[in-house]
């Protein structure tokens, strides 16, 4: 879970929203809680606020504890990957591979989310989406699921941080020459996404 801290002018002013309320750092630090690793800084209503996440558990200073976020992306398949082509698989999409192996390089777990399933009439779909982005040197950490997630939610959604998906409102589309139809915009997704991985790091 992740709980966003808020630091005020004097020093080791920070404190803790909680469901169960709110906590002063120093409180924290002498009940022996777990420490919270940085996920990232956002600006809410003109406020810094920086989020944290749950991770080992620590007594002593804070010093030197932040620790690096595992960033979670969901990448869909047909009209994100490759062009629309069900059941077949289509040509690739213009800078996808690229942009998922760097994303994979920086870190980011890559969850395949796709529609795409075994078994069905059209065969082992699924299966086949997995092989070409193996064979094309893609690392994926989970298909249609984030193993992750199972010992807090029991939610069949995959838990990620960024979806992308040709189908999502406002995702960046290009319609390429003999394509079926549009795809995402890799040119646009592919940096903008990169800043976000590299600022969850820190």
């Amino acid at each position: 879970m992740y709980y966003p801290w808020t630091r005020g002018r004097a020093k080791n002013n920070f404190t803790w929203s909680h469901p169960g309320g709110r906590y002063r750092f120093c409180e924290l630090i002498s009940k022996r809680i777990t420490w919270l690793s940085v996920f990232t800084t956002i600006n809410l209503r003109g406020k810094f606020v920086t989020v944290y996440k749950i991770g080992q558990v620590f007594s002593g200073t804070a010093k030197n504890r932040i620790s690096v976020c595992i960033m979670y992306i969901c990448v869909d398949f047909d009209g994100t990957v490759v062009d629309h082509r069900f059941p077949y698989i289509g040509d690739p999409v213009p800078l996808a591979i690229k942009w998922l192996k760097r994303w994979h390089e920086l870190g980011a777990k890559l969850i395949l989310f796709t529609m795409r399933s075994d078994g069905a009439k059209h065969g082992n779909v699924l299966s086949e989406a997995v092989e070409y982005l193996e064979k094309h040197g893609v690392q994926l950490y989970a298909v249609n699921r984030n193993p992750d997630q199972e010992n807090w939610s029991i939610s069949p959604k995959a838990y990620a941080h960024i979806y992308i998906d040709d189908t999502a409102f406002g995702c960046p589309l290009i319609h390429p020459s003999g394509f079926a139809r549009q795809c995402v915009d890799w040119a646009q997704v592919g940096p903008a996404v990169e800043l976000l991985i590299l600022a969850a790091r820190g």
